[in-house]
């Protein structure tokens, strides 16, 4: 009997094993991506990942106290923007390199020209043609106006999967930064995200 149940076992293993080891009937890759499209607002974005968005949230609604329409950049559907979300990680790096320990300690005003640097006025996005972009800087204009103060961007060249393709700011200087996440489209415009502040001090 011992004998009868030790062939039975093996052969529902070799069975379920024969079943794992079929061979593929097509060869030929097919690449699938993530939907970027989010279906909301970049405000209503940012409510829904406090997880990493609350000190860009929190920076936000300090800013609006002081410069009314602030949060609207974030929620008006009347314009489309090209958003450098900071997330919590860039505002502790902001924050350390101000020496600063919160947010409502920052003046309102740097911070507002912080915030508004890290918006570009425009529609920019790797989706396809119509966005704009390629491995050559393009020259844009945030809505942090002057002529002192520049942004470049364009999308990373550099082989490998970690990084190509993704959106590349300032490039030409020494503090390039590139995007943990690019190309989220918003119902207001194109979100992209950076672990680190795109400039610290205006």
């Amino acid at each position: 009997m011992k004998n009868i149940l030790k062939i039975m076992l093996s052969t529902l293993v070799v069975l379920q094993l024969s079943s794992c080891l079929a061979l593929q009937e097509n060869y030929e890759y097919v690449p699938t991506n993530a939907n970027p499209y989010i279906g909301m607002s970049a405000w209503e974005f940012i409510e829904s990942r406090q997880d990493i968005f609350s000190s860009l949230k929190e920076a936000v609604e300090y800013v609006e106290q002081t410069y009314p329409g602030t949060k609207d950049l974030y929620s008006s559907l009347d314009h489309k923007y090209t958003y450098m979300f900071m997330n919590d990680d860039a505002f502790k790096t902001l924050l350390s390199d101000n020496g600063l320990g919160a947010i409502d300690e920052f003046d309102p005003e740097e911070l507002h020209n912080i915030l508004l640097y890290h918006i570009i006025d425009g529609y920019y996005h790797s989706l396809d043609a119509s966005g704009g972009l390629s491995f050559d800087n393009l020259y844009v204009v945030t809505l942090y106006r002057s002529q002192d103060v520049t942004m470049a961007i364009k999308l990373d060249d550099r082989p490998g999967r970690n990084g190509y393709g993704r959106l590349v700011v300032n490039d030409d200087n020494d503090e390039d930064s590139l995007a943990n996440t690019s190309n989220l489209i918003a119902t207001n415009g194109v979100i992209n995200v950076f672990a680190i502040p795109l400039i610290s001090s205006l």
